[in-house]
């Protein structure tokens, strides 16, 4: 069995791009992998497209260490987009690997190490400035089935910060009693960038939540590099 072709897809939404790596082979089946790194798609697929004419059309899919060498070693100069490529065009051959055994990937890998995940639902906060519409879309999402809803917790700009604190803080106490909550800051308070009345206003911000919210049965946690 070997590789015909290479397609990508960049699919977009609301608030980012989506990448999927489409691999078809001579026998007719077609693997799907992931290769989205954010803001930088186009970039990524270009190179995805790149590989697959030097590397990856001809290849048997199970031969995945081997094109691994081949763009480490041959390619060289490594970083995010290479990375994300990649790992684009990895899952979408193991996607056939293990279509063409009939086994699930995690069979091929290892194994199972759990037979349930809890999911959560991410990317339904586009309301945030009004705490009246971001309420109304919380139930909503959690209408269809999440016990978990992802927060950003507060954006970066100053004017947002300033008015916004304590209305937010409120809204996630009344959150925290319905649903496990998680909260996220990703980057936008790097130490680097952030100004000195940031840290004070977030931290303040932090203290209202943990103070009012606390509940054994909805933990609040964050990402680990903030516990």
């Amino acid at each position: 069995m070997k590789i015909t072709n290479v397609e990508v897809f960049l699919t977009g939404t609301a608030w980012r791009n989506f990448l999927f790596v489409k691999l078809t082979t001579d026998e007719g089946l077609i693997g799907w992998g992931d290769g989205t790194l954010e803001w930088k798609e186009a970039a990524v697929r270009e190179l995805i497209l790149d590989f697959g004419r030097r590397y990856v059309i001809g290849m048997s899919p199970f031969d995945i260490e081997d094109l691994w060498f081949k763009l480490y070693q041959i390619e060289h100069n490594t970083g995010p987009i290479m990375y994300a490529a990649m790992a684009g065009i990895e899952t979408a051959m193991w996607d056939l690997v293990g279509k063409a055994l009939r086994q699930p990937v995690y069979n091929l890998v290892g194994g199972a190490v759990r037979r349930k995940i809890q999911v959560y639902a991410n990317g339904w906060y586009g309301v945030q400035k009004d705490m009246g519409k971001l309420g109304a879309r919380a139930q909503e999402v959690a209408g269809r089935g999440y016990k978990a809803l992802k927060f950003h917790s507060v954006r970066a700009e100053e004017s947002c910060l300033r008015s916004n604190c304590e209305s937010r803080a409120a809204w996630w106490r009344r959150c925290a009693k319905q649903w496990a909550t998680r909260l996220t800051c990703c980057s936008s308070f790097m130490a680097a960038s952030a100004p000195s009345w940031h840290w004070k206003r977030f931290g303040r911000w932090c203290r209202t939540v943990r103070d009012g919210a606390r509940n054994p049965s909805r933990p609040i946690t964050t990402r680990p590099w903030l516990r």
